[in-house]
């Protein structure tokens, strides 16, 4: 049969059409010997096939296009807000023609519907992929932590490959536990009270001293304070909050304190502490004859207010009232635990100079107990620090992350605690 080569294989005729097309090495790659068959395919040879009626050709039907995959997914911590995320894609060319990978694949992760992070696409020295050619590359995307730790609900990814564009729900669920990282966000990850500045009020708790200041007649309320930034810009935070601790609803007491940057991009997040500075009548009042009035830029509403008193109860219990709870120079966060870490609080800053630095603990080191005693969230840290005065030596049990970026070890560290006028924490 002129131009077919014709096999038999377990019974099946399988027919290979060999009349060439107008294919040239270059389309691909440089391969030598290779042709494409299809509706181009000579009419003479065309008229031979139908001829033959015991000439059985079978083929599978591909449709000419970029087919791809993705293979993997993983997160990598960038910065105290943010993440990077990586994802492994897979490019094959059932095109009959080499194509440009220049700008040939976009991806977009959509959070909630409203905000879009641009993947940044990379293949490596790949610049083109020939006909059935596979070429393997990488999408990351750097997001802010509320989205890296939002669920599938939440999150779309948009694939847009070759003028083709899917979109599908996307969970990280499966990387996040992998990396191991943790976060303590106050907020819904799946949606929004407001398109601007949102307020999360967290612990707060009574004691006499803060930043060094203590007068028998006067307590100090600290609240804990975080800010999220729903909108699409950047917000100046100066005169963005004010808070004021109101008594018997006729007198008030204006919140202290500041913000640790200028401006809040969209989506991050900060974490304060304000404090108000009351009289001892104050700090003993009851349930329900102290509120809080809160205003976050142009909204403003009321709410009741009570305070924990147990940090300071416990430390005139251990005879250490109005003297200056131990610093060790060092701020913390909440970590919710893994399977190989308990609870506890993890560092986010460690002050130069500080106890925290001569004995070398690191920024994401975790804290879960402070002479053998538990802090599994941020106000147990608080109680049980408070009840140290300035040269108590403590120990403290830490774990530390592996260098592989997975594992964790455990450490016991002792020092000296310092006067809290030197170090924030």
């Amino acid at each position: 049969m002129h131009g077919m080569k014709f096999f038999e294989m377990a019974g099946i005729g399988l027919a290979v059409l060999l009349t060439p097309l107008l294919v040239t090495a270059e389309d691909f790659g440089g391969l030598e010997g290779v042709v494409i068959i299809g509706e181009n395919a000579s009419s003479s040879s065309s008229d031979q096939t139908s001829e033959n009626e015991e000439v059985q050709v079978q083929s599978e039907d591909i449709e000419e296009k970029l087919a791809w995959s993705l293979d993997g997914l993983y997160l990598m911590r960038l910065s105290d807000q943010y993440f990077n995320i990586f994802i492994d894609i897979g490019l094959v060319n059932w095109k009959v023609q080499t194509e440009s990978l220049s700008n040939i694949v976009s991806a977009n992760l959509i959070y909630q519907d409203e905000y879009i992070f641009s993947g940044e696409v990379d293949f490596g020295s790949h610049t083109q992929i020939g006909v059935l050619e596979e070429v393997d590359g990488s999408i990351m995307f750097t997001v802010p932590d509320i989205v890296a730790f939002a669920g599938p609900s939440a999150l779309q990814l948009e694939m847009i490959v070759d003028g083709e564009e899917t979109v599908e729900p996307f969970d990280l669920t499966k990387a996040v536990e992998e990396s191991g990282e943790t976060v303590n966000i106050p907020f819904s990850y799946d949606e929004r009270t407001t398109d601007e500045l949102e307020l999360s009020l967290g612990d707060s708790y009574l004691t006499d001293t803060w930043n060094g200041d203590s007068n028998d007649a006067y307590k100090w309320i600290i609240q804990d304070i975080s800010l999220i930034n729903w909108s699409d810009k950047i917000i100046k935070l100066e005169d963005s909050m004010y808070l004021l601790l109101t008594y018997m609803n006729k007198y008030g007491f204006e919140a202290q304190g500041d913000f640790p940057v200028d401006e809040i991009k969209p989506l991050e997040i900060i974490n304060v502490e304000w404090a108000f500075h009351i009289p001892n009548i104050v700090a003993e009042a009851k349930d329900g004859m102290t509120g809080l009035h809160i205003r976050v830029q142009d909204d403003e509403w009321e709410r009741e207010f009570s305070v924990d008193k147990s940090i300071l109860e416990s430390r005139q219990e251990n005879g250490v009232n109005n003297l200056s709870s131990g610093k060790i120079g060092i701020q913390v966060k909440a970590y919710m635990g893994s399977d190989s870490v308990p609870k506890g609080v993890q560092i986010t800053r460690v002050e130069k100079g500080s106890p925290a630095e001569l004995v070398n603990l690191k920024k994401w080191d975790i804290i879960t107990a402070i002479n053998g005693q538990s802090t599994s969230s941020t106000a147990d840290f608080r109680k049980v620090m408070s009840k140290y005065s300035p040269g108590t030596a403590v120990t403290l049990t830490i774990y530390t992350k592996a260098k592989n970026g997975k594992e964790y070890s455990s450490r016991k560290v002792d020092f000296e605690l310092v006067d809290n006028k030197h170090f924030a924490s």
